[in-house]
């Protein structure tokens, strides 16, 4: 049975800037962020199924736990902010400018 803190890594696994990292990001308990290349890893306890703290290292840091439940909060804050800045998809401001630059930089380098 997968603990607590390794079903939020399953989470975190779902969302788009941890399932944008290609190099095998969701194996061993464990996921990258595509924006940061942040590590994020489970830290189970074996003496406790609900154990929710997650191990996080930036490149060229230290790791240091944190409360998972309120870091799959802020990360989901973060994937619905880019859902609704997304070039692709928003109708924002922010979003009609990300898409003409997007269009722009396909076009100058035939992407």
């Amino acid at each position: 049975m997968r603990t607590k803190s390794e079903r939020y890594i399953d989470a975190l696994a779902q969302l788009p800037q941890f399932y944008a990292a290609l190099q095998d990001s969701h194996i061993e308990n464990r996921v990258n962020c595509a924006l940061t290349g942040v590590v994020v890893q489970a830290v189970p306890d074996p003496n406790e199924e609900d154990h929710e703290c997650l191990e996080v290292t930036f490149p060229g840091g230290q790791p240091f736990q944190v409360i998972a439940p309120i870091y799959l909060g802020l990360q989901v804050g973060e994937a619905v902010r880019h859902e609704s800045m997304s070039a692709e998809d928003g109708a924002d401001p922010v979003a009609k400018r990300s898409a003409e630059l997007l269009e722009h930089l396909r076009r100058k380098h035939t992407l």
